[in-house]
């Protein structure tokens, strides 16, 4: 299971970050189609905001839209270096404001000072403990109207993923760190040829829907799991998508929370969306139509 060490090595040390995480948008196209085609869809009853907190921005992909959002935001990172990396990218943005974490708690935060939290595409690699650390901090800084999006594992909840998981491992070793890209210099750190070929094959037939793209999510998080974290500390869940990640599998879930009483407060939304990734294909194919045809018109100018 990915805990709060592994990921602060993989993340800081290990991670090439070769396109700044833009690689993870590649099925939207880019990250400016997801922001726009899917999150900010997603997001806008909240958006803009007073004082933003996104927690684990890695380089920076969302925070980019999220500064544009806000008269403060704090960005907070258990990665030194992809803070400090953040720092360089939006230096000229005197309202940001930057943290290294322990992985699970704010304390650089105010208690009731954030109006809306956000996460994607990070908290998917921790696992339960991780979780109920941030949603008890979370209960503690959100304002009263306060409102938290969270992109988290949905793994907990699959029947028979025990199974799955426990063949996928003996060929891949992806519960250590084998699936990550380690600089040639790793040396003897560095997997087996055969084990290497393993995560490269299993990465190709999970993105192509072929198998379950399970890599270092966490298996102890599920819907549930949060929303009974998010009650046991004073919170309340108000949407939940459930998303597919390549194939029609529910691997992950997005989550929407706040305060008893905020003026979002209602109950639970339960939605199993396995047309996600289907989205994710429009957007793109949207995308580079009207990328495609300004190329166009500007190319006649």
């Amino acid at each position: 299971m990915p805990g709060v060490e592994a990921n602060r090595e993989a993340w800081d040390r290990r991670y090439r970050w070769e396109r700044e995480g833009e690689e993870w948008s590649a099925a939207w196209g880019s990250a400016d189609n997801q922001w726009y085609g899917s999150l900010f869809p997603r997001l806008r009853a909240f958006l803009p905001a007073d004082r933003i907190l996104e927690i684990a921005p890695g380089h920076g992909r969302w925070t980019h839209y999220l500064k544009d959002q806000a008269r403060t935001l704090s960005v907070v990172d258990l990665s030194a270096s992809c803070i400090e990396t953040c720092r360089r990218r939006f230096a000229g943005c005197a309202h940001i404001g930057y943290h290294v974490n322990d992985g699970c708690s704010l304390p650089m935060i105010a208690d009731r000072s954030v109006d809306f939290a956000f996460s994607y595409d990070s908290l998917v690699h921790v696992e339960r403990d991780v979780m109920a650390g941030y949603l008890r901090e979370l209960a503690r800084v959100l304002a009263p109207d306060g409102v938290a999006f969270l992109h988290h594992s949905n793994l907990a909840a699959l029947r028979g993923v025990r199974m799955y998981l426990a063949i996928k491992d003996r060929f891949t070793g992806a519960e250590s760190m084998d699936w990550i890209r380690a600089p040639e210099s790793a040396g003897a750190d560095r997997p087996p040829a055969a084990r290497r070929l393993a995560n490269v094959l299993y990465e190709r037939l999970a993105a192509g829907g072929l198998f379950p793209n399970v890599f270092w999510r966490g298996r102890t998080v599920s819907a549930e799991v949060i929303e009974e974290l998010a009650q046991a500390a004073g919170l309340q869940c108000i949407a939940q998508e459930k998303v597919n990640w390549y194939g029609r599998i529910l691997l992950d879930c997005m989550t929407t929370l706040t305060r008893p009483g905020s003026r979002f407060a209602r109950p639970n939304r339960v939605l199993a969306n396995r047309a996600f990734m289907a989205e994710a294909a429009g957007i793109r194919r949207r995308g580079e139509l009207y990328a495609a045809a300004g190329a166009a018109s500007e190319a006649r100018l």
